[in-house]
């Protein structure tokens, strides 16, 4: 989902000329309500794994690279193009709701590859065919939808926190320029 965010961003950014009629230069990134709907979603990820995963699972090779690279480096990194990069005060309240799109398709993967048995995870040094033990519907059952339910609530929540820091940074941003002038 990253990566192909960024291709688009990539394309995107060789696509943007600035003509000689043109006086303004865009000095923000592409897309950025798209951009922290991917950013929330990756960081729920790192959240998810670090506190959940690890402490519950201490056979998993924590420190590898491919682990790293997908529960650590890639959020962090993500974060950082969010924060740098985007314009502040663009995302509206309805994007909270539009947040919870990427988790619920993850989630309904998640749940299709696993019933099907078409990907295997090492857990407790046991396999299991769900990324995450809590959506173990062979194990929990109908415990699954209270579970998700709770993860759409906190995905929910994180992202109209989001919305909050953003809009207070961009009156901040608005009060520092005003007051500059």
């Amino acid at each position: 989902m990253v990566i192909i965010f960024f291709g688009v961003l990539l394309i995107k950014s060789i696509g943007f000329k600035v003509t000689k009629s043109s006086v303004t230069i865009k000095s923000f990134g592409f897309y950025p309500r798209l951009s922290a709907y991917i950013t929330l979603a990756i960081l729920v990820t790192l959240i998810i794994f670090w506190t959940i995963l690890v402490p519950i699972n201490n056979n998993y090779p924590i420190f590898s690279f491919n682990n790293m690279s997908v529960h650590l480096i890639t959020p962090l990194l993500m974060l950082a193009d969010y924060l740098i990069f985007n314009e502040r005060g663009k995302l509206k309240k309805r994007d909270t709701y539009f947040s919870l799109i990427i988790p619920l398709c993850y989630i309904g993967e998640a749940i299709i590859l696993g019933k099907f048995r078409l990907v295997k995870y090492p857990f407790f040094g046991d396999i299991s065919y769900y990324p995450y033990p809590f959506l173990d519907i062979d194990k929990y059952g109908m415990m699954v939808l209270f579970m998700v339910l709770g993860i759409l609530i906190f995905f929910w929540l994180i992202g109209a926190i989001w919305k909050l820091i953003d809009s207070r940074l961009a009156v901040d941003t608005l009060h520092k320029q005003g007051s500059s002038r």
